[in-house]
């Protein structure tokens, strides 16, 4: 089993799935449709103007990409 990568602040967050967005087969076009967004919202997400997307978006992307999101007490991570 792959040990998760533990992200700490939403800016590695975004930093991951702009990677994901970039590496993806699919267009970023393609990725707007299925996730229900606009172009330029994916777009932006993958310049990096967009520092933090609707709850909606990033839930979607989430999903999109076969990622799973686990949150923890600060506590539970050391």
């Amino acid at each position: 089993m792959l040990k998760p990568r533990v992200y700490t602040r939403s800016e590695q967050v975004m930093d991951m799935l702009r990677s994901k967005i970039y590496a993806s087969e699919h267009d970023y076009r393609v990725i707007a449709r299925r996730c229900g967004v606009s172009e330029s919202t994916i777009y932006a997400i993958r310049r990096g103007a967009t520092r933090w997307p609707r709850p909606a978006t990033f839930f979607a992307l989430i999903e999109f990409f076969d990622l799973q999101l686990v949150l923890a007490e600060r506590e539970e991570l050391n």
